[in-house]
């Protein structure tokens, strides 16, 4: 059985995107599936530091920056981070995207590993390669923005990324200051 995916994207920062992808796998632990939140930030330490996990021991993406080739599911049993049952993929302070061929790699095990895989992407990834990967899967998506002037430019320059990627119909979730 292949994982649901969630991506929820940002469409500029301070809107809650992180927060909200957080909830939503604890949420996924809370209903008994087993879920693995994904941050594909180019800077480090993002999902980490809002959950605190920055000091717990396990994989980041730095980590994996060599790994090409398939792995399997229970490969990744016991190596990321965890937060509350959520099992935690992320950067760290070395910064840096996740790698094209790390996504690829990585990607098949988390679907075949986890039930529920919740994806933390910021807008300025939606042209990044390992974004575009993840987004062909078909996954739920939420786009998340402020409701201001700001927010809203910043929604409808995401929302055309969004639809240039091949990947239509993002959910909209507004977030009032």
């Amino acid at each position: 059985m292949r994982a649901r995916v969630v991506v929820v994207v940002g469409a500029c920062g301070g809107v809650g995107a992180s927060t909200l992808a957080a909830l939503l796998a604890l949420r996924a632990v809370r209903a008994g599936t087993s879920p693995v939140l994904v941050d594909l930030a180019a800077t480090g330490g993002g999902v980490d530091v809002l959950l605190g996990t920055e000091d717990l021991p396990g994989v980041r993406w730095p980590d994996l920056a060599h790994v090409r080739g398939a792995l399997a599911g229970a490969d990744l049993d016991g190596a990321l981070p965890t937060w509350r049952g959520v099992d935690v993929l992320g950067g760290d302070r070395r910064g840096g995207a996740p790698p094209r061929a790390a996504v690829e790699a990585l990607w098949p095990a988390l679907e075949e590993r986890y039930g529920v895989v919740v994806v933390d992407a910021p807008a300025a990834a939606l042209a990044d390669d390992a974004v575009g990967g993840v987004l062909a899967t078909r996954p739920h998506l939420l786009l998340v923005t402020g409701q201001d002037v700001r927010g809203v430019a910043a929604g409808l320059t995401a929302a055309a990324g969004l639809e240039a990627g091949g990947a239509p119909g993002a959910q909209l979730v507004l977030r009032r200051r």
